[in-house]
């Protein structure tokens, strides 16, 4: 091979190699890796419900008829990790002192760790505009303005507040295990100390639908010497549902129980039925019975707008 031949083999070789090496740098700055996503320092959250029924911890709150909720909430990220919040949430209500609505005032904080999600907060139940208070004398018979030897079946006032924490648990894409654990020395005013633990599992299926289900005990002590002193019933409580999810809206249909009887729930629930006025209290509620109940809910965030 002469030389001038191989010098322009040469040549050729070279500018092969650098136009490759020019046009690898070409397409890596053309088509950067996209950056992670990161989580605003500020945002919020709002949202409602449309309920046939306001079932909490396996008891109405709404006589067992339709219900509607709606909060907001604020959010702060001070890391990847940490979360602080705080809310406000509004619920149609129809409980014995015919408050105007119960007012659900919150804050607390969300630390995650890869799958393993707590939150810490406390919670405040306010019933504003209550106008309804029964005494129950003696005899059983059931007055709405204090008797001599009556004693009242509520507080005057019974919003109350709890401490609560939360843990989950994501396996996968499908199934999400978590604990609640809430505490209140003072339920609904009356003065007995409070105490719900609960197992929750949600599976996820395919084309946007879930199920779920949830199994509890409350757990409750007695009330001030004012209120009887009434011991009131601890009982278990469990929910299963299914439920389908369409972009910031779903639809989920649950059934709700708990192992009270009717006598037992008036106790716990003070549910105006058993005791009409003016006659001797029945003492039977089924305010904590069996129910199946229709929620359409949707939850919107600032990320949500962007």
């Amino acid at each position: 091979m002469s030389l001038v031949k191989f010098s322009a083999l040469s040549l050729a070789a070279a500018l092969a190699l650098g136009a490759s090496s020019q046009a690898a740098d070409l397409v890596a700055k053309k088509d950067p890796a996209p950056p992670a996503p990161v989580a605003p320092v500020i945002d919020w959250a709002f949202g409602g419900k449309l309920m046939t029924d306001y079932i909490a911890r396996g008891v109405t709150q709404s006589d067992h008829k339709p219900a509607v909720t709606a909060y907001g909430e604020l959010r702060y990220n001070a890391t990847d990790a940490i979360q602080l919040y705080a809310g406000a949430q509004l619920w149609s209500v129809k409980l014995p002192t015919d408050p105007a609505v119960e007012a659900d005032i919150y804050a607390g904080v969300r630390p995650t760790f890869g799958p393993v999600a707590f939150d810490f907060g406390y919670i405040w139940y306010a019933y504003p505009g209550n106008s309804r208070r029964y005494f129950i004398d003696g005899a059983g018979v059931t007055f709405l303005n204090p008797v001599p030897g009556g004693v009242p079946s509520t507080a005057r006032n019974p919003s109350w507040g709890e401490i609560y924490g939360k843990a989950s648990y994501t396996w996968n894409d499908t199934v999400t295990a978590g604990v609640n654990l809430y505490y209140s020395p003072n339920w609904t005013s009356v003065g007995a100390n409070a105490t719900y633990l609960s197992g929750t599992l949600k599976v996820a299926l395919p084309n946007n639908f879930y199920v779920s289900g949830e199994f509890g005990r409350q757990f409750l002590g007695t009330s001030r010497p004012a209120f009887g002193p009434t011991k009131y019933i601890s009982y278990n409580t469990w929910n299963l549902g299914v439920g389908y999810a369409y972009k910031l809206a779903t639809l989920d249909l649950r059934y709700s129980g708990t192992d009270l009887n009717k006598s037992e729930c008036w106790i716990n629930s003070s549910d105006p039925r058993g005791n009409p006025v003016g006659v001797v209290a029945n003492g039977r509620s089924n305010w904590c019975g069996h129910r199946i109940a229709a929620t359409l809910s949707f939850d919107i965030t600032g990320k949500d707008l962007k």
